[in-house]
């Protein structure tokens, strides 16, 4: 089987009217204001991420999946996905609070023609004192009384807000009404799928002078209107050892903080793997011997047929890092 060395691609920078300037400090690419998100792994339509060095250097990420099938997918991936890319991950830096919105399920999404819904999870990386997020309602609610408080005004108030902090995870699968708040930066996790339905916009305008659309009776027919005892992802973080944040159907992702080598396996899933670093630096091995660096800011992607990559932090330093794959 051919080696398939560690794959880094370009990011996609997406200004947004809510964006700020901290990617670029995150990311080290020059000074840039209103950047609201950084893709960087895509298979979108449109949004291909590209190979930024290597031998695969310039080849997009389906391009990759038709030379290499299983070899970097997994078997058990394709079978579920096809050749289509199941995931997308990016960088978000929200400046202002993003729409209140909600995202359809993988049913809603067949019935409306697209392949699948959106599912996402976050974790913050920064969290400017005071800052919060919204996610799901305050209590059990239903499309009458949701679409009453639209109309009237108070929707807001039927939210459950969230107060961020630094590792905070948040979990939102399709259906969750959900918004970040300003002064947070975060990774997003998701099912590779760019439709949102927006609830509400706080009536910003873009430089045109044009709201945003809403689209109310795609959101109504998409909300969960259940109510949750806790919305935030609780768990306990040790040296060395993988933290469970999250272990759905479309992805499970764990978080890693060491300061020794740690070796990432997948835990026997047949499947791609990618690494978001969050903190500091570390060498990167993987099973083949093959060696690259990575920083926090820096996303890979390690393929199916590489068994295991190990993490040799820098030495005296902290390693920080999200480890992402389908099981």
């Amino acid at each position: 089987m051919a080696y398939i060395e560690p794959l880094f691609f370009q990011p996609l920078l997406k200004p947004t009217i809510w964006g700020g300037d901290r990617l670029a400090g995150f990311k080290h690419f020059p000074p840039t204001r209103g950047i609201g998100e950084s893709w960087e792994i895509s298979a979108l339509s449109g949004n291909e991420t590209h190979v930024a060095a290597g031998h695969e250097e310039g080849r997009t990420l389906s391009e990759l999946i038709d030379t290499y099938g299983a070899a970097l997918m997994g078997a058990e991936v394709m079978r579920r996905y096809g050749s289509r890319f199941p995931l997308l991950v990016k960088f978000i830096d929200s400046a202002q609070d993003l729409s209140i919105q909600v995202h359809p399920s993988d049913e809603m999404a067949h019935r409306v023609g697209f392949p699948n819904g959106k599912t996402e999870m976050w974790y913050v990386l920064e969290s400017e004192p005071g800052a919060s997020l919204v996610a799901g309602f305050r209590q059990t609610t239903s499309v009458e009384a949701c679409r009453h408080s639209i109309e009237n005004g108070t929707l807001m108030q039927t939210l459950a807000r969230h107060t961020t902090h630094a590792g905070d995870c948040f979990f939102i699968p399709a259906g969750r009404i959900h918004s970040i708040g300003a002064g947070n930066l975060l990774v997003e996790i998701q099912q590779s799928m760019d439709v949102t339905y927006r609830v509400y916009d706080f009536g910003r305008v873009d430089r045109e002078g044009h709201e945003r659309p809403l689209h109310i009776e795609q959101a109504l027919e998409a909300l969960d209107y259940e109510a949750q005892s806790d919305y935030r992802t609780h768990y306990a973080l040790r040296d060395g050892s993988p933290a469970d944040l999250v272990r759905c159907p479309y992805f499970t992702v764990r978080r890693w903080s060491t300061t020794q080598t740690v070796r990432a396996d997948r835990e026997g899933a047949d499947s791609f793997s990618i690494l978001v670093a969050t903190e500091g630096s570390a060498l990167l091995r993987d099973a083949e011997g093959g060696e690259f660096g990575l920083m926090a800011g820096q996303t890979v992607l390690i393929p199916a047929a590489t068994k295991h990559v190990d993490i040799v932090p820098d030495a005296g330093s902290t390693f920080g890092f999200l480890e992402v794959y389908i099981a």
